[in-house]
Parts: C-alpha cells; structure tokens; sequence
C-alpha cells in the first residue's frame, strides 16, 4: 500500500470491523467500510491514529512487561506493557538488517483508541498484522468485550465456533468448510456479546490467513495470495485468502455449535467426533481468551460469565483431526455429518 493512502487533513476513514466503528487517519486495507452490525453492537467505537516517525515512549517502563515473546517470523521480540495512567503500550522490534525499524502502539485504557507510531524506514504493510490481531484484540477486551482465540463460520444463520490450540487445524478446518458451503465470520479473533440471553459474534476481517502449505496443496491461485510477513522464511510464513461475498458472512450470528479440536490423530485415521459435556468444555474454553494479558479482575469475571453462557446454550462437540491435510479433506463430508446439530432445524 503507497504512503498516500491517507485521509486528506482532519478527516477520518470509517470502517467497521469485530462489531466495532474504526475511524483511522489512514487507509487500513482488508477493512470493511462502516455498516451496521446489529443492535448489541452499536455503541463500540475505537479510533486508530498513526502518529508518525517518532516514538511515542522513548523507553520501556521499568516494571516486568504483561507480555513478553521471543523472535518468530524474522521479527524480534515484542514487549507489552501497562503504563501508569492504565493504558497498554505495545512494542515490536524491527526487522533484523533494517536498523531503527519497529512497530508501537498505544492504547488507551478503556479500549477506544490506537496510536500507531512506526519510522520511515518501515513498511506500512508489516504494522497491520500486528494492528488487526494484538492491538485490536488487546483494545476490544480493554473495551468489555469478550474475546476468544477462534475461528467462527456461519451455516443457515448459525454460528460455529472453532477453537483449539495453535497447529489444531482451525484455520485448515475453516477452509475446508468454506468450500463446502460455510462463511467466514472470524479469523482468530471470536468477539463475544450477550444480546437476548445467546452469545453473538460479530464479523472480523473478510480474510482467512493459511500455512503455506495449506495455501499450496488448497489454493490454485496461492502464488498471488498476499503473504503476511514479507521478510519471514515461507514455511514460517501465512498466506492470506482475501474472501468475498460468497464466503464471508457480514452480519452477527448467534452461537450455535462448538468444536473443541484436541491434538491431531494418526495419519491414517479418519476424523472423531464426540458429544462433549459441559464441565470438559467450560475448562477447554477457559484456555483460549484472548489478550488475556490485558484483562483486569472485573474482565476476567466477565469472560468466565460468557463463556458460561456459551456452554449452556450451544451444543458441544470435540473434534480430532486427521494429521495428514489429504485425509482431512477427504473426510470433510463425515465431519459435517457427524456434527449434525448444523442441520437440525
């Protein structure tokens, strides 16, 4: 994306993204323009800012950060602390041989603004996974809203939730669901709000971000799927499937189903699916909030509240997964058929 893809002075982008309103100074791609997402989600607002060259923190605060990870995808180390005033500063290390590159942002500390500083040397492109995933999500849960690390599609109006953990087959699964007929609700990041005594989610981003190897064995177009980090070796790498009307589903939906994904099975055995009983499934859901980091004592109850809420209205299943992706997607039609609760009326 050219650096003149801004808003022209004192006017603001709109989108609308996670049942959010998103103003910005700057063009953010891959965002939908502002629309109405459903009643319940009306009065979210987050405002994203990019300040310039500067850094808007000239240090790291001197207590121990909320968050700390080690080098991954050619990018070092990222830092998240909470400064005195409550807000959330993110850090992001630059690129190794671009001196003085790095990402920061500042969120506010109810969750309704984004400062984005990053230098020139930078590459505007490289700032918005990290916007749309880690500081949204950070932002969305400082804000009340409860989120999970999973994906959700859509079937006949009803919502299914996908989580597990990293390498399960979420987003392999979600892309073979697409084919058959699903849409895309979220991708990693599941936003959660009661509205008439269900969970809804509301809509993410209109891409589904897959292994390199998915993208190659799945996608006959994977050469010319945008790559999520430009200077990361490809098998460390995400390609993203940029998806459209008839495989993302830009409304909220009500959440119907849940598949738990455990570890993956033998090569050659074919998919498992078992009824899951509330209490398992409270305890696996427990694991997978989102910037779980950032959430206060007051968020934490009402995350356990929701998920509560989850568990006593959507019907339960785990899920394991072929390893092999030839044998998943050749079993894709037992799955669905397994997991008949989609098909109830």
């Amino acid at each position: 994306m050219t650096e003149n893809l801004q808003a022209a002075s004192g006017a603001q982008l709109l989108y609308s993204a996670f049942g959010c309103s998103i103003s910005s100074n700057r063009h953010l791609p891959g965002l939908l323009t502002r629309h109405s997402a459903g009643p319940e989600t009306k009065n979210q607002r987050i405002k994203v800012e990019f300040v310039g060259p500067h850094p808007l923190l000239d240090h790291d605060p001197d207590h121990p950060p909320l968050l700390e990870t080690g080098r991954a995808n050619g990018r070092s180390l990222m830092r998240v602390h909470r400064l005195d005033d409550g807000k959330v500063r993110m850090k992001l290390d630059g690129v190794p041989g671009r001196p003085g590159d790095y990402f920061e942002f500042i969120i506010a500390a109810d969750g309704s603004s984004i400062r984005v500083a990053r230098p020139d040397v930078g590459i505007f492109e490289e700032a918005l996974p990290f916007l749309y995933n880690a500081a949204f999500g950070a932002a969305l849960r400082l804000s009340g809203i409860t989120c999970l690390h999973a994906n959700i599609l859509e079937h006949e109006g009803r919502g299914l939730v996908l989580v597990g953990d990293k390498g399960a087959g979420k987003s392999t699964l979600s892309h073979a669901l697409i084919e058959s007929g699903f849409r895309l609700v979220a991708d990693d990041i599941t936003t959660l709000r009661r509205h008439a005594g269900h969970l809804w989610a509301s809509p993410g981003l209109p891409q589904l971000r897959l292994t390199e190897h998915v993208a190659q064995t799945c996608c006959p177009d994977a050469g010319d799927m945008p790559v999520m980090w430009n200077d990361s070796p490809s098998d460390k790498n995400k390609r993203i499937r940029l998806l459209g009307e008839s495989g993302f589903y830009n409304k909220a939906v009500q959440i119907d189903l849940v598949l738990c994904l455990g570890p993956r099975l033998e090569k050659h055995c074919a998919p498992s699916v078992s009824t899951l009983t509330k209490a398992p499934a409270m305890l696996w859901l427990s694991r997978y909030p989102f910037a779980r980091y950032v959430e206060t004592p007051d968020l934490r109850r009402q995350c356990h509240t929701d998920l509560l809420i989850m568990v006593k209205r959507s019907q339960l299943r785990a899920v394991q997964m072929p390893s092999t992706l030839s044998l998943l997607l050749h079993n894709i039609k037992k799955l669905l058929a397994d997991s008949e609760a989609l098909f109830q009326p």
